[in-house]
C-alpha cells in the first residue's frame, strides 16, 4: 500500500517497524542516548549540558523517563 499526499508518495511501514515505533523506550534506550552526546553541549540559554545530567541522572532520570512517555503518548511535550 502507497499513500498518497499532494503528490507526495509514502510507503507503508511494516507491523513489525509499527511496534518498534510505539513501543515505550526502556529507561537504559535513553540513558544511553544522554550518554552518547556530547557532554560539552548546552541544551538551551539555562548553561545546563549533558555532562551535568549525567552527574545527577539519579535525581533527574524519572522527569526524563515522564517527558519521552508523554510525548509519546500525546506528541506534545510537557512544560
Amino acid at each position: 500500500l502507497v499513500l498518497k499526499l499532494s503528490g507526495v508518495y509514502f510507503k507503508k511501514i511494516s507491523e513489525e517497524d509499527n511496534g518498534i515505533f510505539i513501543s515505550a523506550l526502556e529507561e537504559h534506550e535513553v540513558k544511553e542516548v544522554i550518554w552518547d552526546c556530547n557532554g560539552e553541549v548546552l541544551l538551551g540559554p539555562n548553561g545546563y549540558n549533558f555532562k551535568f545530567i549525567n552527574g545527577i541522572w539519579k535525581v533527574l532520570k524519572e522527569d526524563i523517563l515522564r517527558t519521552f512517555t508523554e510525548f509519546r503518548e500525546n506528541m506534545v511535550l510537557p512544560r
